[in-house]
């Protein structure tokens, strides 16, 4: 969550609320009925919602896992700083400082905000696959030798680093999502919300749905 406040409640009993600077990493693994929506209280006051959600694909081995909820509040997100900006570690880690988050396949995923005028490389693995989003309301950056405009998301070559460069003096600073992570090179089938490995496990899926084997999310009061 950038701006606002989010709460999570799902079919397996976990809940919990996001404020600003707040993660949730949800597994879904064999399949789990979910909601996130404005927290009551700020749905009541109104205000600007603003928040990243990022799908990540699970191996084949671990697609039937129980579900899991990790709730990561603020505080316990680590950041690199330095006189270029500073980077909020979410997944993976940096320099040294690794995120609480437990993934499945090893993933890199920071929040880099960037001052004006400044530059910073940060190591990537070079077999991991990664990208770049520039999120709203920054000044551009450069990604290498390319440039990034608001809003634009940059798909990034091999390479152990990459290497950034905040907007000009005057601009916005830079707010960048740098994510990399290890390519599964697995066959994917996906049909709605359902991302499996074949149509035949989309199919288990769907009847478990139906079923009711995923369960339902408590009504509240």
């Amino acid at each position: 969550m950038l701006a606002g406040r989010f709460e999570h409640r799902d079919s397996f009993g976990f809940s919990g609320t996001l404020a600003p600077g707040d993660v949730q990493w949800m597994t879904a693994g064999s399949g789990v009925v979910h909601s996130e929506l404005p927290e009551e209280d700020f749905r009541r006051a109104g205000g600007t919602v603003h928040g990243i959600q990022l799908w990540v694909n699970l191996p084949a081995a671990a697609k039937w896992n129980r579900p899991r909820y990790q709730d990561i509040p603020s505080k316990r997100i680590p950041e690199v700083t330095g006189d270029w900006g500073k980077a909020r570690v979410l997944a993976g880690q940096l320099r040294g400082a690794p995120s609480p988050i437990e993934t499945h396949i090893p993933i890199l995923y920071l929040h880099l905000v960037l001052a004006p005028g400044s530059q910073v490389a940060i190591p990537v693995p070079e077999d991991h696959s990664a990208l770049a989003n520039l999120l709203a309301g920054s000044g551009p950056v450069r990604i290498g030798g390319t440039g990034l405009s608001a809003g634009q998301l940059g798909v990034l070559g091999r390479g152990n680093q990459v290497t950034l460069a905040g907007p000009e003096a005057g601009e916005p600073w830079g707010q960048v999502l740098l994510i990399a992570g290890e390519p599964l090179n697995e066959p994917v089938a996906r049909y709605g919300p359902f991302v499996m490995n074949s149509t035949a496990e989309i199919e288990q899926a769907l009847r478990d749905f139906r079923d009711g084997r995923m369960g339902t999310i408590p009504r509240t009061k």
